[in-house]
Protein backbone atom coordinates (compact mmCIF):
# COMPACT_ATOMS: atom_id res chain seq x y z
CA UNK A 1 0.00 0.00 0.00
CA UNK A 2 1.32 3.51 -0.73
CA UNK A 3 2.95 5.20 2.26
CA UNK A 4 3.18 1.89 4.13
CA UNK A 5 0.49 -0.12 5.89
CA UNK A 6 -2.56 1.87 6.91
CA UNK A 7 -4.78 1.53 9.93
CA UNK A 8 -8.45 2.44 10.00
CA UNK A 9 -7.91 5.95 11.31
CA UNK A 10 -9.75 8.89 9.79
CA UNK A 11 -8.97 11.51 12.44
CA UNK A 12 -8.60 14.74 10.42
CA UNK A 13 -6.17 16.27 12.91
CA UNK A 14 -3.58 13.50 12.88
CA UNK A 15 -0.91 13.55 10.19
CA UNK A 16 -0.47 9.81 10.75
CA UNK A 17 -4.10 8.95 9.95
CA UNK A 18 -5.00 7.06 6.79
CA UNK A 19 -6.97 10.13 5.71
CA UNK A 20 -3.85 12.28 5.83
CA UNK A 21 -1.43 9.66 4.51
CA UNK A 22 -3.60 8.65 1.54
CA UNK A 23 -4.83 12.17 0.83
CA UNK A 24 -8.58 11.82 1.30
CA UNK A 25 -8.87 13.89 4.50
CA UNK A 26 -9.93 16.98 2.53
CA UNK A 27 -12.57 14.97 0.67
CA UNK A 28 -14.30 14.31 4.00
CA UNK A 29 -13.54 17.53 5.89
CA UNK A 30 -13.50 21.04 4.50
CA UNK A 31 -11.80 24.29 5.57
CA UNK A 32 -13.36 27.73 5.91
CA UNK A 33 -11.45 29.13 2.95
CA UNK A 34 -9.61 27.65 -0.01
CA UNK A 35 -5.98 28.73 -0.13
CA UNK A 36 -3.68 28.18 -3.08
CA UNK A 37 -0.19 27.37 -1.77
CA UNK A 38 1.18 27.53 -5.33
CA UNK A 39 0.00 31.15 -5.64
CA UNK A 40 0.10 32.41 -2.04
CA UNK A 41 -0.31 36.07 -3.09
CA UNK A 42 -3.82 35.32 -4.36
CA UNK A 43 -6.54 35.91 -1.78
CA UNK A 44 -8.18 32.89 -0.18
CA UNK A 45 -11.58 31.98 -1.57
CA UNK A 46 -14.66 31.47 0.61
CA UNK A 47 -15.66 27.86 1.19
CA UNK A 48 -17.45 27.00 4.44
CA UNK A 49 -17.18 30.69 5.29
CA UNK A 50 -18.71 33.40 3.14
CA UNK A 51 -16.16 35.90 4.35
CA UNK A 52 -13.57 36.84 6.95
CA UNK A 53 -12.80 40.30 8.28
CA UNK A 54 -9.52 40.99 10.10
CA UNK A 55 -8.56 43.84 12.39
CA UNK A 56 -5.61 45.90 11.08
CA UNK A 57 -3.20 44.14 13.47
CA UNK A 58 -4.48 40.69 12.41
CA UNK A 59 -5.17 39.70 16.02
CA UNK A 60 -8.92 39.29 15.53
CA UNK A 61 -10.91 37.54 12.81
CA UNK A 62 -14.67 37.75 12.34
CA UNK A 63 -15.85 34.82 10.25
CA UNK A 64 -19.27 34.50 8.64
CA UNK A 65 -20.23 30.83 8.26
CA UNK A 66 -22.15 29.73 5.17
CA UNK A 67 -25.86 29.26 5.93
CA UNK A 68 -26.58 26.16 3.83
CA UNK A 69 -23.63 23.95 4.79
CA UNK A 70 -24.47 20.49 6.15
CA UNK A 71 -22.67 17.56 7.72
CA UNK A 72 -22.79 14.20 5.98
CA UNK A 73 -25.32 13.04 8.61
CA UNK A 74 -27.71 15.78 7.45
CA UNK A 75 -27.30 18.11 10.43
CA UNK A 76 -26.50 21.77 9.73
CA UNK A 77 -22.92 22.99 9.99
CA UNK A 78 -23.00 26.07 12.20
CA UNK A 79 -20.78 28.72 13.73
CA UNK A 80 -20.90 26.64 16.93
CA UNK A 81 -19.11 23.82 15.06
CA UNK A 82 -16.42 26.23 13.86
CA UNK A 83 -15.89 27.75 17.31
CA UNK A 84 -15.87 24.26 18.84
CA UNK A 85 -13.19 23.13 16.36
CA UNK A 86 -10.93 26.09 17.18
CA UNK A 87 -11.48 25.68 20.92
CA UNK A 88 -10.74 21.94 20.66
CA UNK A 89 -7.43 22.71 18.95
CA UNK A 90 -6.70 25.48 21.46
CA UNK A 91 -7.20 23.25 24.51
CA UNK A 92 -5.51 20.17 23.01
CA UNK A 93 -1.87 21.08 22.47
CA UNK A 94 -1.15 17.95 20.40
CA UNK A 95 -3.76 19.04 17.83
CA UNK A 96 -2.34 22.56 17.52
CA UNK A 97 0.37 21.49 15.08
CA UNK A 98 0.79 25.02 13.70
CA UNK A 99 1.10 26.51 17.22
CA UNK A 100 -1.75 28.91 16.44
CA UNK A 101 -1.75 31.59 19.18
CA UNK A 102 -5.45 31.31 20.04
CA UNK A 103 -7.06 33.79 22.39
CA UNK A 104 -10.82 33.87 22.91
CA UNK A 105 -13.11 32.12 20.42
CA UNK A 106 -16.87 32.69 20.43
CA UNK A 107 -19.88 32.04 18.22
CA UNK A 108 -23.04 34.10 17.83
CA UNK A 109 -25.60 33.37 15.14
CA UNK A 110 -23.64 32.53 11.99
CA UNK A 111 -20.55 34.48 13.10
CA UNK A 112 -17.38 33.28 14.80
CA UNK A 113 -15.00 35.71 16.44
CA UNK A 114 -11.47 34.48 17.06
CA UNK A 115 -8.78 36.49 18.80
CA UNK A 116 -5.08 35.73 18.87
CA UNK A 117 -2.26 36.59 21.24
CA UNK A 118 -0.02 37.59 18.33
CA UNK A 119 -0.56 38.71 14.75
CA UNK A 120 -1.83 36.14 12.26
CA UNK A 121 -0.79 38.19 9.20
CA UNK A 122 1.68 35.61 7.91
CA UNK A 123 -0.45 32.57 8.85
CA UNK A 124 -3.99 33.77 8.18
CA UNK A 125 -4.44 31.92 4.89
CA UNK A 126 -2.97 28.63 6.09
CA UNK A 127 -5.06 28.83 9.28
CA UNK A 128 -8.28 29.37 7.32
CA UNK A 129 -7.38 26.93 4.57
CA UNK A 130 -5.78 24.07 6.46
CA UNK A 131 -7.92 23.65 9.55
CA UNK A 132 -10.49 20.88 9.08
CA UNK A 133 -13.81 21.87 10.67
CA UNK A 134 -15.41 19.06 12.69
CA UNK A 135 -18.98 18.56 13.94
CA UNK A 136 -19.42 19.49 17.58
CA UNK A 137 -22.23 16.96 18.06
CA UNK A 138 -19.79 14.13 17.22
CA UNK A 139 -16.48 15.38 18.59
CA UNK A 140 -17.74 16.58 21.99
CA UNK A 141 -18.36 12.90 22.85
CA UNK A 142 -14.80 11.84 21.97
CA UNK A 143 -12.72 11.24 25.09
CA UNK A 144 -9.28 11.76 23.57
CA UNK A 145 -9.16 13.53 20.20
CA UNK A 146 -5.42 12.86 19.94
CA UNK A 147 -5.89 9.09 19.74
CA UNK A 148 -9.47 8.50 18.58
CA UNK A 149 -9.43 6.78 15.17
CA UNK A 150 -12.74 8.38 14.09
CA UNK A 151 -13.83 5.14 12.38
CA UNK A 152 -17.16 6.55 11.19
CA UNK A 153 -16.25 10.08 10.07
CA UNK A 154 -18.95 12.71 9.68
CA UNK A 155 -17.70 15.60 7.58
CA UNK A 156 -18.93 18.32 5.26
CA UNK A 157 -16.89 17.34 2.21
CA UNK A 158 -18.17 15.95 -1.08
CA UNK A 159 -17.48 12.33 -0.08
CA UNK A 160 -18.40 9.98 2.75
CA UNK A 161 -16.43 6.94 3.76
CA UNK A 162 -18.36 3.74 3.10
CA UNK A 163 -15.69 1.11 3.84
CA UNK A 164 -11.98 1.00 4.56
Amino acid sequence: MPNGPQTENHNPFLTTSAGAQLGYRWMLYEPLMMWNPVKPAEPSRPWLATGVEWTPDFKKATITVRDNAKWSDGKPLTADDVAYTFNLIKKTEALNLAATPYGEITASGNTVTATFTSSMFVYKDTWLGQTPIVPKHIWETIKDPTTDPNKTPVGSGPYTLKTF
